[in-house]
C-alpha cells in the first residue's frame, strides 16, 4: 500500500516535536499546569466525520491543547472488525462491512487519559464495479500535493533542530552549542539535561521514543532574538537522522527585510525570500524512498493592528523514488491570509498548480496543467450571533481545471464534486475517471 507517504512521515516526526523548549529547564509540578492533568486539556480529531469505502484509508490528526505533552494514543472502538489505526493516526477500513457500519476512531491524551477526541466514519461497500486498485487511488492523491507535503517535513526538521540548538545554548550559559546530548527526563516533561557527548552531533534523547540526531555544517543567521526570529533569517546546512524514519541532508536560506514606517509604531511590513533543499531517504512501512526536493518561495506581510495580511508563493521541484514507484514533482502554491482581530474575521485564499508525474509498476500517471483556487472564511461575530467557521466565500474565485493521463492516454479530469455555495463547507476536489471519482483534497477542513 502506498498510503499518504509524506504525510505519514510528517506526522511521525511531529510526534516528537512537542515544543518542550523555552518554557524553562525546570519541571513544572503544578497539577493544573501545562504538564498536569487539569481540566484545561482538550483533544480535537480532524476530520471528525467522513464516509469511506471499504478498502480505503484515512489519515487522522489530533490537536491537543492545555498541555505541552501533545502525544495521543489511537484506537478503533470495537476492535479490528471496524478497522485498524496506527500509532500515528493512519486508519484502514476492515475487509468486510461490520454491523453497525459505523466506526469510531478515538485519540486519548497521554497526559490525561480521561481526555479524548473522536471521529465518526460511515463505512460503505463499493458498488461501482470499478477496476481501480487501491494503490492507484493512493498514488493519485499522493502525487497531487507531494511537494507541499515533503516541504513540510523539511520545515519540521528545521524548526526542531533550531529549537534544540537554542535549548542547548541556553543550558550552557548562552554559549552557542551544536553538539552533545539533550535528554528528556520523562515523557512530556519540560525538564532536559545536557551532556557534552558526542562531540560531532546534537542528539535529542526523548523519553520513550527514538532519538533524533542533528549534524550541523552551517548555522548562521539572526541570533539576537528568539528561535522564531532565527527561523525568519538564517543560513542552514545540516543532516537529520532518526532510526527507521529519516536520514537526509537539509539546506535552508531565508532572508528577512523589514520596512520602516516612521511615525507609525504599530505598523510593520516585511518581505522574506526562502530557498531550501532536502536530499536523503525516508522510510515508511519498511519501504525506503529516495527524496530530492528543491524548495523556493517568498512571503509578504503587513501588520497594522488589528489587521494582518500574509501572502506566500512557494515552488517545489524534485523526485521521490522507491522500488515500486517513481515521481517527478512540479508544484506551485500561492496563499493569502487576512485577519481582523477586532471583528473576529479570518479569511484564506489558496491556489495550487501541479504538473507532477509518477510511475507505478511501469504505468505512467501524469497531471497536466492542474490549477485549483478556493477561498474560505471564519467570522466569529456574524449576524446570527453564533459565528460561522471555515465556510465558502467568493464563489466566483473558486476554480478547478486540469487533467490526468494514464499510460499516455487521457484518463481523468480534475474538478469539484459539486456546486460551490457560499456559506457551506464547500465541495471536495476530485479526479473524475471513467471508473470512479477519486477524492484528492478536502479543500475546507470544517469543525
Amino acid at each position: 500500500m502506498i498510503k499518504s507517504l509524506f504525510k505519514a512521515i510528517i506526522i511521525l516526526f511531529v510526534v516528537f516535536t512537542v515544543n518542550p523548549f523555552f518554557s524553562g529547564c525546570s519541571d513544572d509540578s503544578d497539577p493544573t499546569g501545562p504538564n498536569g492533568n487539569g481540566d484545561g486539556i482538550t483533544v480535537t480529531v480532524t476530520p471528525n466525520s467522513l464516509e469511506l469505502l471499504l478498502g480505503n484509508t484515512q489519515q487522522f490528526n489530533a490537536e491537543v491543547s492545555g498541555t505541552t505533552d501533545t502525544r495521543v494514543n489511537w484506537e478503533v472502538e470495537g476492535g479490528s472488525d471496524w478497522g485498524t489505526i496506527t500509532e500515528t493516526g493512519f486508519y484502514s477500513t476492515p475487509e468486510d462491512l461490520p454491523d453497525p457500519a459505523t466506526a469510531t476512531v478515538r485519540a486519548t491524551s497521554v497526559a490525561d487519559s480521561s481526555k479524548n477526541g473522536t471521529a465518526i466514519i460511515t463505512l460503505l461497500e463499493d458498488t461501482s464495479g470499478s477496476n481501480l486498485t487501491q494503490e492507484e487511488r493512493e498514488l493519485c492523491v499522493l502525487a497531487f500535493s507531494s511537494g507541499a507535503d515533503a516541504s513540510a517535513l523539511a520545515e519540521d526538521a528545521i524548526s526542531l533542530g533550531v529549537q534544540a540548538v537554542w535549548l542547548a545554548s541556553e543550558i550552557n550559559g548562552g554559549m552557542a552549542t551544536f553538539t552533545g546530548t539533550l535528554t528528556q527526563t520523562a515523557p512530556g516533561s519540560n525538564y532536559w539535561v545536557y551532556s557534552s557527548s558526542p562531540s560531532d552531533r546534537l542528539v535529542l534523547a526523548y523519553s520513550g521514543v527514538p532519538q533524533v540526531e542533528f549534524t550541523f555544517t552551517i548555522f548562521d543567521g539572526y541570533t539576537e532574538g528568539t528561535y522564531e526570529d532565527f527561523l525568519y533569517q538564517h543560513n542552514l546546512d545540516f543532516s537529520v537522522y532518526q532510526a527507521d524514519l529519516i536520514d537526509a541532508r537539509i539546506q535552508s536560506q531565508k532572508d528577512y527585510v523589514r520596512k520602516n514606517h516612521p511615525g507609525f509604531l504599530d505598523t510593520q511590513e516585511w518581505n522574506s525570500e526562502y530557498s531550501g533543499y532536502i536530499n536523503g531517504t525516508v522510510v515508511y512501512e519498511g519501504e525506503m524512498v529516495d527524496l530530492v526536493l528543491n524548495m523556493s518561495g517568498d512571503e509578504y506581510g503587513y501588520l497594522e493592528s488589528p489587521f494582518l495580511w500574509l501572502e506566500y508563493d512557494e515552488f517545489y521541484t524534485g523526485s521521490a523514488n522507491s522500488g515500486r514507484i517513481s515521481m517527478s514533482i512540479d508544484e506551485r502554491m500561492h496563499s493569502i491570509l487576512s485577519h481582523n482581530s477586532d471583528a473576529g474575521e479570518h479569511v484564506r485564499n489558496k491556489q495550487l498548480w501541479s504538473n507532477t508525474t509518477a510511475t507505478l509498476e511501469g504505468v505512467s500517471y501524469a497531471y497536466q496543467n492542474v490549477g485549483v483556487a478556493w477561498a474560505w472564511a471564519t467570522d466569529l461575530y456574524d449576524s446570527t450571533g453564533s459565528g460561522v467557521y471555515n465556510v465558502v466565500i467568493d464563489d466566483n474565485y473558486w476554480e478547478a481545471s486540469g487533467t490526468m493521463f494514464r499510460g499516455g492516454v487521457l484518463w481523468g479530469q480534475v474538478m469539484f464534486d459539486g456546486p460551490v455555495i457560499e456559506g457551506t463547507h464547500g465541495p471536495e476536489l476530485i479526479l473524475r475517471t471513467e471508473e470512479e471519482d477519486i477524492i484528492l483534497h478536502t479543500l475546507i477542513q470544517f469543525p
